[in-house]
């Protein structure tokens, strides 16, 4: 199986030490260029980000994340979603951007594949699994109400409304499963300590689900 990944799984186990990872992952990461890009080409132009960028263009030679081009029906859906995610939600007749490139490419690479994307950015979960969620946090950003174009809505879940979303939190308990912390001598106590990285990392994810990832490993 493939499973497609946005840019923030991958930055999220990379500023957490954890990307090894991957390898105890019983599937293939994929991405698409898009996703490269943000990865690999951008940050390597930055002093900040190069070394980053370096280990994880050292996983791409390796083969532990692959790039996969899109093919031709991917790259209709990612034309119409980019079109279709930034006019969905409106303020003051205003169109909102919710989503990125890197995002919108991985969505229509996921939806052409397996249908299975690893994303951490909350935005781009919910547009799937919880629209309504996002005009409730838009309109708190913008202090108004937020118009939804509900036949766009209703156009993007019919295009990739049955992809299923995992997180970076959720690769890190599979590969706890299977024998990634079994090198520590209190295995929970480390999952747990990752499972925090990654939420300061930057990966959505609350301390009830922590508590639930580590207590179903001791099932």
């Amino acid at each position: 199986m493939r499973v497609v990944s946005d840019t923030g799984p991958i930055i999220s186990l990379s500023e957490t030490c954890l990307l090894d990872v991957l390898s105890f992952l019983p599937f293939d990461v994929v991405v698409p260029p898009a996703v490269v890009d943000e990865l690999v080409t951008v940050p390597m132009q930055t002093k900040q980000h190069r070394f980053g960028a370096i280990r994880i263009s050292e996983l791409l030679r390796r083969g532990a994340i692959k790039p996969l081009a899109l093919s031709r029906r991917a790259r209709e859906i990612a034309h119409r979603l980019d079109y279709l995610a930034n006019h969905t939600f409106y303020f003051h007749h205003r169109p909102l951007r919710i989503l990125h490139r890197g995002e919108i490419f991985a969505l229509a690479l996921a939806e052409t594949t397996d249908r299975v994307l690893a994303v951490d950015e909350r935005t781009t979960r919910e547009i799937i699994e919880d629209p309504e969620a996002i005009r409730g946090r838009l309109e708190r950003h913008v202090h108004g109400r937020v118009h939804v174009d509900k036949e766009n809505l209703d156009e993007i879940l019919d295009l990739v409304g049955d992809v299923l979303v995992i997180r970076s939190v959720e690769m890190l308990a599979l590969a706890a499963e299977r024998g990634y912390f079994d090198r520590y001598e209190n295995p929970d106590r480390a999952l747990a300590a990752a499972l925090y990285a990654l939420k300061l990392a930057g990966c959505s994810v609350s301390e009830a689900e922590i508590s639930r990832f580590v207590s179903g490993r001791r099932r």
